[in-house]
């Protein structure tokens, strides 16, 4: 059965909109452009999402939890942006010709220093991975149909990756600090322990 990424995405914004202490500073759920040439370099879950959407934007703050850390933010690009030409962001002059990072994408715009993307040319292109321009891409052992259930799961507040990362490495990061502090402050129905379920329930093996 297909994957309803418009119907889980619009649940979780209508969950947003709804809530009088949240501030939605950008909301778009692009609507797809159905461009064959573009989709057809897709596969599994990533060409399903891009053939119902062509991206989507979230930005919110709380209205009374007013800290930085408390926030929420998705960028995932529409797909001619994703597939585009990434040098001088991934890869620069002088990168040898092997250099994997030419081969990698963008598809989640977290900020201008941290990406969630995947590599093409290779058979596990739906397989997501977190990259920091400061370190190298780590995996999430997330395909697009999970990660965009983890990312409703937690409203798309910015940084939610790196709570995945710490369950992977076991490592307590400061990202992921904030977000077992600051989510059940802003959703009462939020248990740390269901975010850690669910993660394991939708995980690549």
């Amino acid at each position: 059965m297909a994957n309803n990424f418009d119907k889980i995405i619009r649940e979780m914004s209508l969950s947003l909109t709804g809530n009088e202490y949240f501030n939605i500073e950008k909301m778009n759920l692009h609507e797809p452009e159905g461009e064959e040439n573009l989709l057809n370099q897709l596969s599994g879950s990533l060409k399903e999402f891009y053939t119902q959407t062509n991206g989507y934007m979230l930005q919110w703050s709380h209205k009374k939890i007013k800290d930085r850390f408390a926030t929420g933010a998705v960028n995932i690009l529409n797909l001619n942006k994703v597939l585009g030409d990434w040098k001088g962001v991934l890869w620069f002059d002088g990168a040898a010709k092997e250099d994997s990072m030419k081969n990698f994408r963008i598809l989640d715009y977290v900020t201008d220093e941290v990406f969630v993307g995947f590599y093409v040319n290779t058979e596990k292109q739906d397989h997501l991975f977190y990259y920091s321009i400061s370190d190298v891409p780590v995996s999430l052992r997330l395909d697009m149909q999970a990660y965009i259930e983890i990312m409703c799961f937690c409203r798309g507040f910015k940084f939610w990756q790196k709570a995945i990362l710490s369950i992977l490495d076991k490592k307590e990061y400061p990202e992921t600090e904030h977000f077992k502090k600051y989510m059940p402050q802003l959703f009462k129905d939020f248990k740390y322990s269901d975010f850690e379920a669910k993660y394991q329930s939708v995980k690549l093996k």
